[in-house]
């Protein structure tokens, strides 16, 4: 490559090492050549703006990518000419003050603060949001008033997956609402964590108690159901996705159900929570 000669070095060579670096330099006319040994260079007219970028399509062939917007952030995606593209940034998640993590939970229908409300606790189902990597291994709620059982049948919690397949379930256990406080059941196997946010649908069973548990809810208005059950139905462009329902009963708990129908709808959201 053509170089000027180096001071203090070069000794007996700087003539023809000048001679050559002239010669790619200069043209015949003894005029500055518009490339020369920079002609292996990246052209300085690829930018145009202030923040743009210079980024490979391909080998050995750099494109311009303009500067994005106001808080954009760089991100990969396969999908474009570069390889790049800037995109919003995302929102910071939202969290409790007091997080569910101080409780040990993954997660839960609501703000814990929020259920400040009791009502009698039958069979029902609750959507429950789940972050991504979170694993489900308990499941509970909330019983400010123990039942009195006088029989036996299914008591259990059970999770199903937002098509409504059956995903997992606690050993029934008739002495499971017979206390106060958390209710707090093991299940047989780990529910694995998903790469992805996902909500699963947990089911709550009660059977014979002669006299209910009184469990912790979050109410949409003090006007009893099914005035206000639609409230914990749909939202935009989700008709038919609900939030809590309510079963006549629930004997056992089947291989699939029908979510958008199964049950009644009503104005009460139960507390329930994951571990």
């Amino acid at each position: 490559m053509a170089r000027l000669p180096i001071p203090g070095s070069d000794d007996g060579d700087w003539g023809e090492i000048l001679n050559d670096f002239l010669s790619v330099e200069h043209a015949a006319d003894g005029s500055l050549k518009s490339t020369g040994s920079l002609s292996e260079k990246m052209s300085t007219s690829l930018v145009a703006a202030k923040g743009d970028l210079i980024v490979g399509t391909a080998s050995e062939t750099p494109v311009r990518l303009p500067v994005g917007g106001d808080g954009d952030i760089l991100t990969s995606s396969s999908a474009s000419a570069t390889g790049m593209i800037w995109a919003p940034s995302p929102p910071a998640p939202s969290q409790s003050i007091y997080p569910l993590s101080a409780y040990g939970f993954v997660a839960a229908s609501g703000n814990i603060e929020a259920f400040d409300a009791i009502s009698t606790l039958g069979s029902n189902m609750t959507r429950v949001f789940v972050p991504a990597g979170a694993a489900i291994s308990v499941v509970g709620a909330l019983l400010n008033t123990a039942a009195v059982m006088s029989g036996s049948g299914e008591n259990s919690f059970a999770i199903y997956d937002d098509a409504g397949m059956f995903v997992a379930q606690t050993v029934s256990d008739d002495t499971l609402w017979t206390n106060e406080g958390w209710i707090l059941k093991t299940l047989p196997s780990v529910v694995p964590a998903q790469s992805v946010d996902r909500f699963v649908n947990v089911g709550i069973a009660v059977n014979s108690a002669s006299s209910p548990p009184y469990a912790m809810y979050a109410t949409v208005g003090p006007t009893p159901p099914p005035a206000l059950g639609g409230a914990f139905r749909g939202g935009y462009n989700r008709p038919n996705h609900r939030r809590a329902f309510y079963f006549g009963s629930m004997p056992s708990w089947p291989a699939s159900l029908d979510l958008t129908t199964v049950g009644n709808d009503y104005g009460y959201l139960p507390l329930i929570v994951l571990a």
